[in-house]
């Protein structure tokens, strides 16, 4: 399945972050306003949002909450070093998902999107995989 958004702001003056959630054969896209201080993670868009988006620990060290990000435009978000260690330590090092048209996995509960980012974040919910 191919993920597309159309990027650039919708009318608006407030810088917004796109995030199309892919699972399950359903997508959904968000809007995340950029606001001072700290970003909210892709899992705490997706709880907010309801969608079922797996998690266990939100410290970066299970992987339950691995997804599959492709950066549709803007930067990537930042890699936390909880998030880096992980992925190295599976085998998917930082870099695999930088870039514009980047692809790579991520942990939802350590990525937070630049304010002018759009991602589609493809996942497996509770109900089946990828």
């Amino acid at each position: 399945m191919e993920c597309c958004l159309q990027s650039g702001n919708a009318g608006g003056d407030e810088t917004v972050a796109k995030i199309r959630f892919e699972f399950d054969g359903i997508s959904k896209t968000v809007a995340v306003p950029a606001a001072p201080g700290l970003r909210p993670t892709l899992l705490e868009v997706a709880r907010d949002h309801q969608i079922p988006l797996l998690f266990n620990c939100e410290a970066g060290a299970c992987g339950a909450c691995i997804v599959q990000i492709e950066t549709i435009s803007g930067g990537p978000g930042d890699m936390s070093e909880a998030e880096a260690f992980f992925l190295a330590a599976i085998g998917n090092g930082e870099g695999d998902g930088d870039g514009e048209g980047g692809s790579g996995a991520r942990l939802a509960c350590q990525y937070r999107p630049a304010s002018d980012e759009d991602v589609c974040v493809r996942f497996a919910s509770a109900l089946c995989s990828f």
